[in-house]
């Protein structure tokens, strides 16, 4: 499937919720946070993006392509759009090619303008993980939970579902070319600016870097969003790049605060 949804709880309908996973991830992988929030009133869709969940991508991978495949399966206008790391790219892509489509926008950990080294390593890594499970599915969910500790096991295995379901090839050929040309890697601050002045960002806190695991979001870029977005738009929580996983709890409350 490339669409989950979750319906809302008996009592009132608040609107509705649109997430949209990051890289190698799964519409699955909200498999915690769409049912809290459709308990909270919320009509909430989980869509699988292009080159996940077994769907092919169209043509070269980037923003636009990435949006045209989620309105594909998710044509109506949400009052709520949520994307993590990837899908914060997807979101910027949906609301650059139609201004307003969504209401209320919130980015988690939306991935700094990386450097070349950094994106041919990253390159490097989702076509070596997916090769991974395919050799040894129990090896690689070995590993997710000794670098996740904190993680249910539930995430544990929709991490490597989604790994399982990838098709890496794309998405590596869009990292070596956005290495290859720094004018194809535009500043996170500016883009979020000029697509979305009135999103919401939640940013990981901590000390570990984005390849073991800490956020996306560099420091420098968190204090220009912090000066360019309205007051209280970007909200730190303690974790890494996949807060929605390692701070369930800390992920819910914010969002509830945005969206209440």
């Amino acid at each position: 499937m490339a669409f989950q949804c979750w319906p809302a709880a008996d009592g009132g309908r608040r609107g509705r919720l649109l997430l949209i996973h990051g890289l190698s991830s799964i519409a699955d992988s909200w498999w915690r946070m769409g049912p809290a929030l459709a308990a909270r009133g919320w009509d909430v869709a989980a869509v699988d993006q292009a080159g996940h969940g077994g769907r092919p991508v169209a043509g070269d991978v980037s923003a636009a392509t990435l949006a045209a495949a989620v309105r594909e399966v998710h044509p109506d206008r949400p009052e709520v759009l949520i994307g993590h790391s990837l899908g914060t790219v997807t979101a910027l892509g949906l609301l650059e090619a139609e201004p307003g489509w969504a209401g209320t926008v919130i980015l988690e950990d939306p991935p700094s303008r990386l450097a070349p080294a950094a994106c041919r390593t990253l390159a490097d890594g989702i076509v070596a993980d997916v090769d991974a499970v395919r050799a040894d599915r129990d090896a690689v969910a070995g590993r997710v939970r000794h670098d996740c500790p904190s993680w249910d096991d539930e995430d544990v295995h929709w991490a490597v579902q989604g790994i399982a379901e990838m098709d890496p090839g794309p998405f590596a050929r869009w990292l070596r070319a956005l290495a290859a040309d720094e004018a194809l890697r535009t500043a996170t601050p500016d883009r979020i600016a000029a697509v979305a002045p009135g999103a919401h960002v939640l940013a990981a806190v901590g000390d570990r870097s984005l390849l073991d695991g800490g956020s996306a979001l560099a420091a420098a870029d968190r204090a220009a969003l912090e000066a360019r977005l309205p007051p209280g738009h970007v909200v730190g929580i303690d974790g890494g790049h996949c807060l929605h996983r390692d701070a369930p709890d800390e992920w819910l409350a914010a969002v509830e605060a945005i969206i209440a």
